[in-house]
């Protein structure tokens, strides 16, 4: 039986995104690159005015902005205990957006994802495509197999979902998503998708930030039979949820790699999946 769900919402196309748009958004990554580039220029030569490189900063980092703000809302996965989708901003174009990349994440006005929501893991597969991502900073993908994070689903009520997109340039996202309906302690979750650290706010609300090294499993056989995961057809715009006994889940066994990928440029180095390890920050 398919799992209740609320009124599908239109996610909009993923694959066929107008031309147009990818050109907007170029633009903008172009521009916020070449004032860059000439801000760095100009600190280095000393030759322009402190009033002149500050007003190229700014422009900059407003560039970044823009595009932050142009992004469209997609609706990436499905709260199984409320039916509410879930609607981020999200780059579905290629890996050179600043989407991508953790050097380069800006927060930015996203729609409410409901109080059930906890977070967001994901990987992405290449299609034996070539590397492409942006030159400035790492574009950290995770994995190309979907997997779960054991300690998160252990957690009171929680549920992860597993659903794909397919990138314009072919490459195919993974999103995972966590959703419970009791509350995790404070400082508790794991390393989101595109990042190399957890942040957080205590209870004063000050920022935390840890390196919690969560294993991956990639066997999601014993989840889907558990309940404890739900998966949504490949590009599926209606975000129908799909539980064990609703057809044959396409996420199960997936080739690919399991090790971590990082991208920057046309190169991609890889770097074992976590394992429970400490991690010094500060180490060089």
């Amino acid at each position: 039986m398919t799992c209740p769900m609320a009124p599908p919402i239109h996610r909009g196309p993923v694959c066929d995104t107008p031309p147009a748009d990818r050109v907007a958004r170029d633009r903008l990554i172009a521009r916020h690159e070449k004032i860059r580039a000439a801000w760095l220029a100009g600190i280095r030569t000393g030759d322009r005015p402190e009033a002149q490189l500050d007003a190229m900063k700014q422009a900059f980092r407003q560039a970044k902005t823009d595009y932050f703000t142009a992004l469209p809302r997609l609706g990436l996965s499905r709260c199984p205990h409320s039916g509410q989708p879930l609607v981020r901003s999200f780059d579905p174009w290629d890996l050179r957006g600043y989407w991508w990349q953790e050097g380069n994440l800006e927060d930015t006005p996203e729609p409410d994802p409901g109080p059930q929501f906890r977070m967001l893991s994901g990987a992405v597969t290449l299609n034996d495509l070539a590397p492409e991502a942006g030159t400035e900073e790492n574009a950290f993908i995770g994995p190309e197999v979907p997997y779960v994070i054991p300690r998160i689903l252990a957690m009171p009520t929680m549920l992860a979902v597993v659903s794909r997109l397919t990138l314009a340039c072919g490459y195919q996202a993974y999103p995972i998503a966590y959703f419970s309906t009791v509350k995790p302690p404070r400082g508790s979750l794991a390393i989101p998708w595109r990042r190399t650290a957890y942040d957080w706010e205590d209870e004063s609300g000050a920022p935390c930030f840890s390196h919690p090294m969560d294993p991956w499993d990639f066997d999601l056989g014993p989840w889907l039979r558990q309940g404890k995961l739900l998966w949504i057809e490949p590009d599926d715009a209606s975000l129908s949820l799909r539980r064990q006994g609703d057809g044959p889940c396409p996420y199960i066994d997936l080739p690919g790699e399991r090790r971590r990928q990082i991208v920057l440029g046309r190169s991609i180095r890889y770097e074992p999946p976590p394992g429970n390890e400490a991690i010094d920050p500060f180490a060089e």
